[in-house]
């Protein structure tokens, strides 16, 4: 039976404790660093993260959650000033829903759904995360296909193999930075190969600054995997065979490889990047004993 009401709405009494998901979620940008109260808002340091830069959700929540943000923004944080200053971020990046081969979504109720744990048993974490990326481009949903998570764990092993080729060539250098590497280069004793592995390397940092700030992460994967399974792999190190023999050519070329072959991770975090625009060597370098 349903409950009986109280005819007079004077004798209805509110329930203070209550909480609308969508409600309170739309203040959560400002509401987490001391909103209303100005010096709770300094001490959490409210104008430095306020705005931020970027918002990473999922699509079906657009009106529930991130329209109703920016309107919350605007609403009730700095009255008067440029919307900039007072929206809660710039972009909005939307993941793509993993679907199943028919298209489906996924959910224990159809049985379509992989275990994670199971995936990760058979290929990795780090072949399944590779994996997963090289089939999700931007702002759209994902066919699930078991076939690419193998891919992404065939690149590790390949990553794995040329590390382990590295170790047992030489001694390991000074590689506690980029800067350091630089510094153990003889551009003097660079020849062709040199100068065009190089020179791809850079390309490469370049591509992925660019799909970075495009956020095109399934086309990062894609460059990675494929200068360091094509340039380096299958190209470089088969022709540094010979310059590992050679006492002259050896120490340059160890350096080249630790360089291109410790980099193609570490250049997809922001710390390197920026190291990598300060550092010595740019195409520059590259051409300085070329020409």
């Amino acid at each position: 039976m349903f409950p009986r009401w109280p005819a007079n709405p004077q004798e209805w009494e509110q329930e203070e404790d209550v909480l609308d998901t969508w409600a309170s979620s739309w203040l959560w940008p400002f509401a987490t660093m001391g909103w209303p109260d100005e010096e709770a808002m300094e001490q959490a340091g409210f104008d430095y993260f306020y705005p931020t830069s970027t918002l990473v959700t999922a699509p079906d929540i657009i009106f529930f959650w991130v329209a109703r943000m920016i309107m919350a923004g605007l609403e009730f944080v700095r009255p008067g000033e440029s919307i900039e200053r007072r929206i809660p971020f710039k972009n909005v990046y939307f993941t793509g829903i993993i679907r199943d081969n028919l298209g489906r979504k996924m959910s224990k109720s159809l049985g379509n759904s992989p275990d994670p744990l199971d995936l990760i048993g058979r290929y990795g974490a780090d072949g399944l995360r590779f994996g997963i990326i090289s089939i999700a481009p931007q702002g759209q949903d994902i066919r699930f296909a078991e076939e690419r998570i193998e891919f992404g764990k065939n690149f590790c092993n390949k990553l794995w193999n040329a590390c382990r080729f590295r170790q047992m060539s030489g001694p390991a250098g000074d590689n506690a930075s980029l800067n350091a590497i630089v510094k153990r280069l003889d551009p003097a004793k660079f020849d062709a190969d040199d100068h065009a592995i190089l020179d791809r390397m850079l390309t490469v940092i370049r591509d992925v600054d660019r799909c970075f700030f495009e956020f095109e992460f399934s086309a990062i994967v894609q460059v990675l995997y494929g200068f360091f399974w094509n340039d380096f792999c299958d190209w470089y190190v088969e022709v540094s065979k010979t310059k590992l023999q050679e006492a002259d050519t050896r120490s340059n070329c160890l350096a080249i490889q630790d360089w291109s072959s410790g980099r193609p991770c570490c250049c997809c975090t922001p710390s390197y990047r920026s190291s990598q625009r300060s550092c010595g060597i740019s195409s520059a370098t590259v051409c300085r004993a070329r020409f």
